[in-house]
């Protein structure tokens, strides 16, 4: 490998700049504490100095130039592990500060032999390893004291000068090599393969809070949300309600903590059934934990060698079974005591919609174009209407593999006026303008007046892209009951599209026209709306329609985007964009323009061969929980919910596969970061839109404005709102009626008047009590 910088001499903006010489992206951190002046949080030391932190690095010199000449001096060098730098780390930590991970080094290197490798020395005299990039491999817990650095993280480079003078230095130039095959079967290693074990295993029955605090240590909280869960439902079935500080503990150790989600989801465990302590086992054992040696330091009864155990009780169906076993043991007045309905599961978000607006390639490239430009930036919205946009360039090329699901997608995005939803709407529309004409076959209809109409389209483009406004209204009137049949058509060959992706759509048949097949449509849509707009113009016959289900929903509320100045005008299409897009689509775009030609997608006639994009080994054990978990939370959803949560993986890999290809359209991979993303993405989206729709959708007018008068008033948040405000703001409701809701709301303890005097004027206000 190529001779890297002296760091001895050299200052932080040489230092960067050589790092980025030899294809290491680059961006500055922290030497020394800080506080945000803003809210008072303490920054600590080593954290990124950049707004998006290591997704800022760059390779670009006179950015570098900037942020470590005259407005970083003295900042640390921090590089962005995984694929970006093409390497990883593993981190050995020393005391004081840290736990001690060179015993648990050095009884590897006993075993397995020394690991030779490019090493660093950090400022706290601990070690760096640096290994080639493999896919699969992220931020993780391997065991106490030791942790890996890979996708999705980074770490301070040698030559980098803490503010004490503490420094970090490179200690051989050895190349960086591959790891070793033991540390890599450790770390990837299917963490949800079944497992097998003996009589010497020790039981977890009697294990206590110190033993499951040290099974903890080996099971990083950064971890899958499937695992992140399994781990919390292990807990509360051995600890009960006082598990959940150790739990929450646990979790506040990761970065992706966030102060009440443990509580929330611990409310939702019941007090039987569910995970037991031998999927944290499994965990743990998968980080390095020698659980028969853990068993024996904290039980002073343990019969490992003897045999005498029963082994663990794991899984959901041993654990039920047993519950089922012990119920019917207990006498009559135990059977009146614990007959209670079961705890109803409520499908929640994983994580804000902004902070998933990073998945990288092609797809986070036109978000960031996007609100580059805009007044009042939104990457939510922008993520909404990108998506869609990316899917119909891909087109049916491209597959999933074994499950053969194609990347069309239907997003809708929710936002009160002067959000951004226009802005985002109107630039895809730029790069359809400013293209002269290389990509115009893949926009479709904005209004779809018919089913016949919206089948020519897709005869002619076999891929496109329907961009539609009000799409609250459109919604209403191909799934009303009451909707013509033409109209009712529309919904139906909708919902046809989204899963005839993978074969062929046929259509009706009419009198003298019989059906003409289309192979592969690949219809995508992005639909634009206001929240009132949207949920006032359906009801609960749009729910059981069936097309809501398919709709990934981007519901952005709280407060409007603060107005910035942009840095790009909304006429600035970068070309080089543009061929990012051109490679997606498999389109030769300089070649294209010269010639002034128009490019149409493939016509629908015939079958299209796609390319098999391939899975991960961990992308596709992520898979497994992730579908797992849906199948197993979907028993205890109500019956009206279950569509939504099937829809879930499907979303998911749609997602992952478009997010993939953006990345690489000549060699995409289906990596276990592309699915976590995904299915983040589609969980949330279920989430929301499962909330609106138990919120807002009726099946009569009167329970329409019971549900408009509650979730304005929720909506006014713990100040209430006037009684005078509301009627004004709900007019169209008769008075009688709406007297009639609010009598109903204060009686069942929903909703509170409180009365006040201002100016010798008294006044109410109605306060939502969320009982």
């Amino acid at each position: 490998m190529n001779a890297l910088p002296e760091p001895e001499p050299a200052t932080p903006l040489s230092l960067a700049l050589g790092y980025a010489k030899q294809g290491w992206p680059v961006f500055p951190c922290r030497p020394i504490e800080g506080h945000n002046q803003d809210t008072g949080e303490v920054l600590q030391p080593k954290s990124p100095l950049t707004p998006k932190g290591f997704k800022d690095a760059t390779l670009a010199p006179h950015v570098i130039e900037g942020r470590f000449g005259s407005q970083c001096p003295d900042a640390l060098i921090g590089i962005p592990t995984g694929e970006r730098s093409g390497f990883w780390v593993l981190d050995i930590d020393v005391p004081p500060k840290h736990e001690d991970g060179r015993p648990w080094l050095a009884a590897m290197e006993e075993k397995h032999g020394e690991i030779q490798t490019r090493m660093a020395e950090t400022a706290s005299g601990g070690i760096h390893y640096l290994f080639k990039h493999v896919d699969g491999i992220r931020n993780a817990v391997v065991s106490s004291g030791c942790e890996t650095r890979g996708e999705g993280g980074y770490f301070i480079a040698p030559g980098s000068v803490m503010s004490d003078g503490r420094s970090y230095k490179w200690l051989n130039d050895e190349s960086i090599t591959d790891a070793p095959e033991w540390l890599l079967d450790l770390l990837l290693k299917p963490k949800h393969e079944p497992s097998h074990y003996t009589s010497a295993t020790p039981s977890l029955d009697a294990a206590g809070a110190a033993e499951i605090l040290e099974l903890l240590t080996y099971v990083s909280p950064d971890c899958t949300y499937p695992d992140w869960v399994n781990v919390l439902m292990a807990v509360h079935s051995a600890l009960g309600a006082e598990g959940m500080a150790i739990a929450d503990d646990w979790s506040a150790r990761g970065k992706k903590y966030k102060k009440g989600d443990v509580a929330k989801k611990w409310k939702g465990f019941s007090s039987t059934g569910g995970v037991g302590l031998g999927s944290l086992a499994e965990l743990a054992r998968h980080g390095g934990a020698d659980l028969s040696e853990i068993a024996r330091r904290h039980r002073t009864q343990w019969q490992g060698e003897s045999g005498d155990t029963a082994g663990f009780i794991a899984g959901i169906d041993e654990r039920a079974a047993a519950d089922a076993e012990e119920a019917n043991q207990t006498d009559v007045t135990d059977v009146i005591h614990h007959d209670v309905e079961p705890i109803e599961y409520t499908l929640e978000a994983v994580n804000d919609l902004e902070a998933l607006t990073h998945p990288g390639g092609l797809v986070e490239d036109l978000v960031d174009w996007i609100v580059s430009s805009a007044e009042q930036p939104s990457r939510a919205l922008a993520l909404a209407a990108v998506l869609p946009f990316v899917a119909a360039l891909i087109g049916p090329r491209f597959s999933t593999g074994a499950r053969d699901t194609r990347p069309n997608i239907y997003t809708v995005s929710l936002a009160e006026s002067g959000f951004g939803k226009e802005h985002a709407r109107s630039q895809i529309k730029r790069l359809l303008m400013a293209d002269q004409g290389v990509f115009q076959s893949y926009s479709g209809p904005a209004r779809i007046m018919s089913a016949s109409a919206l089948r020519e389209v897709l005869e002619a483009h076999q891929s496109v892209n329907c961009q539609i406004d009000e799409f609250g209204g459109f919604v209403r009137d191909i799934t009303d009951r009451k909707a013509g049949g033409h109209q009712r058509a529309i919904s139906t060959d909708l919902r046809d599209y989204y899963s005839a992706s993978s074969t062929f759509f046929e259509g009706a048949a009419y009198r003298g026209s019989p059906p003409k097949r289309i192979y592969n449509p690949n219809l995508c849509i992005h639909g634009t709306s206001t929240p009132e707009q949207f949920w006032n113009a359906l009801s609960s016959a749009s729910a059981e329609d069936g097309l809501l289900p398919r709709l990934i929903l981007f519901n952005v509320s709280g407060e409007k985007p603060k107005p910035v100045v942009p840095s790009k005008d909304v006429r600035d299409v970068p070309f080089l964009l543009m061929e990012r897009m051109a490679q997606v689509a498999g389109i030769d775009v300089a070649r294209t323009r010269m010639r002034r030609k128009e490019v149409a997608t493939q016509p629908g006639a015939h079958e299209v061969k796609p390319t098999i994009v391939p899975w991960t080994e961990d992308a596709t054990a992520l898979f497994r929980s992730i579908k797992e978990t849906i199948d197993d939370k979907e028993q205890h959803v109500r019956p009206e919910a279950r569509p939504f949560m099937r829809r879930i993986v499907e979303n998911a890999c749609k997602l992952a596969l478009i997010v993939a290809v953006g990345k690489d359209p000549d060699a995409p991979v289906i990596n276990e970061a592309a699915l976590e993303w995904a299915a983040s993405v589609a969980w949330t989206c279920a989430a929301g839109m499962l909330a609106e729709v138990n919120e807002r959708l009726a099946d009569n007018q009167r329970e329409a404005n019971f549900k408009r008068i509650a979730g304005v008033i929720k909506a006014a948040g713990p100040q209430g709102i006037a009684v005078g405000r509301l009627a004004d703001r709900l007019k169209a409701i008769d008075a009688r009626q709406r007297d009639e809701i609010l009598k109903d709301l204060k009686e069942n303890d929903s909703v509170r008047e409180e009365s006040s005097t201002t100016g010798g004027r008294p006044r109410r206000r109605l306060v939502w009590s969320g009982r």
